[in-house]
């Protein structure tokens, strides 16, 4: 039973027709049934994709994830790598 409230912000970048890079914000309160009361966390995401009109097309994403918890909190951190070939 996990429950999250927050505000996202989303913004992109145009580089070009086939290029732009994006970034994520979010900041909110989360809460499940080991805590008994809501704690703050927040994520930040940036993704840049290159070649969207094109055959192949490449994206990369990094993203940081905070959430406090009862006894202490995390840092997640992830990157992500794909392509993608269209027919």
């Amino acid at each position: 039973d996990y429950r999250r409230f927050a505000l996202t912000a989303f913004g992109y970048w145009k580089i070009s027709d086939d290029d732009g890079v994006s970034l994520s914000a979010s900041a909110g309160y989360h809460k499940d049934e080991n805590m008994p009361k809501y704690k703050f966390g927040e994520d930040l995401v940036a993704e840049g994709t290159f070649g969207i009109f094109r055959d192949w097309m490449g994206k990369l994403r990094f993203g940081y994830s905070n959430r406090a918890q009862e006894a202490g909190g995390f840092d997640g951190v992830s990157a992500q790598a794909t392509v993608t070939r269209r027919f």
